[in-house]
């Protein structure tokens, strides 16, 4: 019998499509990247998390350092484009983190500990515990990956963009793990400018 779906999965699939479908018809067109920051609150693997937000063409504009219109501006035109931190950085959802049915399912997970149980720990048992953590960090990313790879799949994308944009799951920093990401989440190549400026930074 297949494994039950965890109800904060569910959860996340229909809020993430409902917070792409509810996007303004009028600046779907500038609309030229989905982004998925990879978050975790305090630096508590239990808590990680996902921050769904876009970026738009009139923001890559006011960092291309090309452009003449106002804005901070990147070192090149591929950064403005492809750095968070030249973003809109806005805020559509929230996946994971403190949600109860997420933390519902953290804590049922295997070798799972409090943080209290985590600092009190000493030695080898410290170092196992940490790597159980460091798992059930690596379970929620590889499941965010799915939520986001079936959103191109099942034709979200493409029914609210005309287009099938790229989707990219990421942090603040940009490394070989980014590129394996962007290529879970975008099958058919949608990423390709993005992962060919992570190979030329």
């Amino acid at each position: 019998m297949p494994e039950k779906t965890p109800k904060w999965v569910v959860e996340a699939e229909k809020t993430i499509r409902k917070a792409i479908l509810e996007i303004d018809d009028r600046i779907v067109s500038e609309v030229y990247v989905l982004s998925f920051l990879l978050d975790c609150p305090d630096d508590e693997l239990r808590r990680s998390s996902a921050i769904f937000g876009f970026n738009t063409e009139s923001q890559f504009q006011k960092a291309n350092p090309n452009s003449t219109l106002k804005g901070r501006k990147a070192y090149d035109a591929d950064e403005a484009k492809w750095n968070y931190a030249f973003w809109v950085q806005n805020e559509l959802s929230v996946i994971g983190g403190d949600d109860l049915e997420f933390q519902k399912w953290v804590q049922q997970l295997p070798g799972y500990c409090t943080q209290e149980q985590e600092e009190k720990a000493k030695g080898k048992e410290r170092k196992e515990l940490e790597k159980n953590i460091a798992r059930i960090h690596e379970t929620f990313i590889e499941m965010m990956l799915q939520i986001i790879r079936k959103l191109h799949e099942d034709g979200t994308i493409l029914k609210k963009f005309g287009r099938d944009i790229p989707m990219i799951f990421h942090e603040l920093e940009y490394f070989s793990l980014t590129i394996k990401w962007a290529k879970a989440t975008n099958p058919d190549g949608q990423a390709k400018d993005f992962i060919h400026w992570i190979k030329t930074m």
